[in-house]
């Protein structure tokens, strides 16, 4: 019994232990003297903060993230920007609306590096707005690093051409709800200056309920990133949404994917684009991939785009080849212009590995002032300027054109370019696909049901995804397709409900 009342009180006194650790795990600027008032100036206490949290507390195999605790307006006059020279750290706000970190001068900003020459590990920045009201270059630096999380910060201030962060050398960031605002310009053609986000030597990058807006570029690349997901966000008037200026001539294997976003841009703009490399005939871009999945894009129709594309790779080198692929994508308010582009997409010299461009399922333009029907010259899909040696791009199922029926206009190809809506070319045939969602009551002893799939003929691909729990549960078997139908056989039947059994399907030919 005393051995059990032993074990029991030991296990207590960890618990203390490890309760007092994370306790002190915490450093309130306001213990060193910050006034946190928007008005006095913190600099010291914020440095000496800094230095009392410098590294993780160390119990056995467990390293402690020190948080720095900011509560509300702290005010940074500093002549330099604030180094953290830590490893496990966090910066921790009550919310973005109440705690501030303001610098006032123009080299100010954070700037998170290690003099030892190892990497940051776990940085952690939440619920703080940094605001830097008075700096020219870039508001927040990290170099050399592995696991950054961000969680609804707000960036905001930094003037001239210069980035509210920049990311240097690492891996694995994750961001979700932050704001990067570049200030409203003060000329009436909306020149904007300012960029969200630098990365060079980063690795994987993944972003959801992001807004953007007034900035001249939200992403610069500068190395490859194997993975760049921005999702489910908001990005308004930004001129370049992801802009590539590589560092050396080879950028292998780039990934970016745009997924569920609202892009906008109401207001004047020239040179807007959604992708553009800044390369020559010397890059090669071999891997190189672009997807837009189930994202809307708001154009005002008077606006120009850059080099007449939404996507441009205008140049590539010997050995390159490129992905596009969209899926539900609409693209409202553009007009299709003569000369104008949806990719342009170019090599100047040399053969090429290979060369693909897939609009895949579904790319829609709307909302057009001048309905195609009364056009007398359309624009091209791509621009193929490829010298020689190249696949064309492969069109698979609906790429529609316009608002109303008899407007939608189609795909053809003539000497080397995909155009739309012309009669007289040479028609280049599209694949077509449906897709859909069943819903229906499960009956407990059914264990087979047939979506009608629409096609013309039997689908040389289809596929069949539960959509809601019992439906999960019953497990889909098997699926056949014939000319009018896809049948489902469940591993079991589905539970008797209501509207409880729901299935996504998705049928090509």
């Amino acid at each position: 019994m005393s051995e059990l009342i032993a074990k029991a009180m030991s296990k207590l006194n960890s618990a203390k232990i490890d309760g007092l650790q994370k306790k002190q795990n915490w450093v309130n600027v306001i213990d060193f003297g910050a006034k946190c008032d928007g008005i006095t100036d913190d600099t010291q206490a914020f440095k000496d903060a800094i230095a009392s949290a410098n590294n993780g507390l160390v119990a056995g195999t467990q390293i402690w993230k020190r948080v720095i605790y900011i509560p509300s307006n702290m005010l940074i006059k500093s002549p330099e920007k604030i180094q953290v020279d830590a490893s496990t750290i966090a910066f921790h706000g009550n919310s973005r609306a109440n705690s501030n970190i303001i610098f006032t001068e123009k080299t100010g900003g954070l700037l998170f590096t290690r003099s030892n020459g190892n990497p940051l590990f776990e940085l952690e920045i939440k619920n703080i707005r940094l605001d830097g009201s008075g700096v020219t270059d870039t508001l927040l630096t990290v170099n050399k690093f592995a696991n950054l999380y961000f969680t609804d910060v707000f960036f905001t201030g930094w003037s001239n051409d210069g980035y509210a962060m920049d990311l240097n050398t690492g891996s694995l960031i994750y961001f979700d709800k932050l704001t990067i605002d570049g200030g409203t310009p003060t000329d009436v053609t909306n020149t904007y200056t300012k960029s969200g986000i630098r990365l060079n030597e980063v690795s994987f990058i993944e972003c959801s309920s992001f807004n953007s807006w007034n900035l001249k570029r939200l992403f610069n690349l500068i190395t490859p990133c194997y993975n760049l997901l921005y999702k489910d966000s908001w990005t308004e008037y930004v001129k370049c949404i992801v802009e590539v200026n590589p560092s050396s001539n080879s950028f292998l294997n780039n990934k970016i994917t745009l997924q569920g976003g609202t892009f906008t841009n109401g207001a004047d703009m020239t040179d807007y684009s959604i992708v553009n490399y800044v390369t020559t005939s010397s890059h090669n871009l071999y891997g190189n991939q672009i997807n837009l999945l189930n994202t809307q894009f708001y154009f005002k129709s008077t606006n120009t785009l850059l080099n007449n594309s939404f996507i441009n790779i205008n140049n590539m080198a010997s050995g390159s080849n490129m992905y596009i692929n969209i899926d539900n994508a609409n693209i409202n308010g553009w007009n299709f212009d003569a000369g104008e582009y949806f990719a342009n997409l170019n090599a100047n010299v040399g053969t090429l590995a290979g060369y693909i461009a897939v609009l895949k399922y579904s790319l829609r333009v709307s909302g057009m002032v001048v309905p195609l029907s009364t056009c007398s010259n359309y624009g091209e899909i791509c621009n193929l300027a490829m010298g020689q040696n190249y696949a064309f791009p492969t069109f698979r199922t609906g790429v529609k054109f316009g608002d109303v029926a008899g407007n939608e206009g189609r795909i053809y190809y003539s000497s080397g370019q995909f155009y739309a809506n012309d009669s007289s070319a040479t028609s280049y045939t599209l694949a077509k696909g449906k897709t859909g969602t069943l819903t229906y009551n499960g009956d407990g002893t059914s264990t087979t049901k047939t979506i009608t799939h629409g096609l013309s003929s039997v689908p040389t691909f289809f596929q069949v995804t539960p959509s809601s729990a019992d439906a999960g549960t019953a497990g889909i078997k098997f699926v056949t397709a014939d000319a009018t139908n896809l049948t489902i056989t469940f591993n079991t039947a589905p539970l008797s409900g209501t509207s409880n059994v729901k299935l996504t399907w998705k049928a090509e030919l």
